[in-house]
């Protein structure tokens, strides 16, 4: 489950979309105005940021640029009912990390997001700490009471959306849908088996098994 913020002021494009993404067990908060849109994206978490262009206040460009420079690491999709090639280029070249052209499916959409969801997130800090465990982002390292820990890609990959989901419980098919790549048909023993590596070289209780739920990153 993800936590989407959908800024559109076109109120039957934003209720389907919001609809359709409820439907998939995400979560979505909708606003119509960028300045409101600007205000919650600043100070809540999304995943990811669901941004119209012709908003009728502050633009779609003007707050992906303002969102940017406060250095809020959230995906942003922008949306847009224009096919000029320049408009998607000036979202991208501000911070946008796609763009998807009016009308489109919600497949679409959700595909779309679901692909920004197995990026790393471009952040500004360099350091996820939970507990003894550390990891720096600039280096690809994990360290665990100051030492360093070795992890497959995919293990580390595991570990880091653990990381930035620390409070939240993931069953093993909203994992692999978030963190292997589908062309590879892994199945929940590829969880299970990395859950085992991570427990084994950062310890037993770094990963909580949470009945009929799924696994959690034990706090503290």
């Amino acid at each position: 489950m993800a936590k989407y913020l959908i800024i559109e002021d076109d109120f039957e494009l934003a209720t389907s979309v919001t609809g359709w993404l409820r439907s998939e067990l995400h979560q979505v908060d909708m606003v119509s105005s960028g300045g409101e849109g600007l205000k919650r994206a600043l100070s809540e978490s999304f995943d990811a940021v669901i941004l119209d262009v012709g908003l009728p206040d502050i633009d779609g460009f003007e707050v992906c640029r303002q969102l940017r420079q406060a250095g809020t690491p959230t995906f942003i999709l922008m949306l847009t009912g224009k096919s000029h090639i320049n408009d998607r280029i000036t979202g991208l070249d501000l911070g946008a990390d796609d763009y998807l052209t009016k009308p489109f499916s919600a497949r679409e959409l959700s595909a779309r997001l679901r692909a920004l969801m197995r990026r790393p997130h471009a952040v500004s800090e360099n350091t996820l700490s939970v507990g003894d465990v550390s990891m720096e982002l600039n280096c690809s390292r994990v360290l665990k009471n100051g030492q360093p820990v070795s992890l497959l890609p995919i293990d580390y990959a595991l570990l880091e959306f653990f990381m930035r989901h620390p409070s939240e419980a993931f069953s093993s098919e909203q994992l692999l849908d978030k963190i292997w790549s589908a062309d590879k048909h892994p199945t929940d023993n590829a969880v299970r088996s990395a859950i085992k590596r991570l427990r084994k070289g950062l310890g037993e209780d770094i990963i909580e098994t949470i009945s009929k739920v799924g696994y959690r990153l034990k706090q503290g």
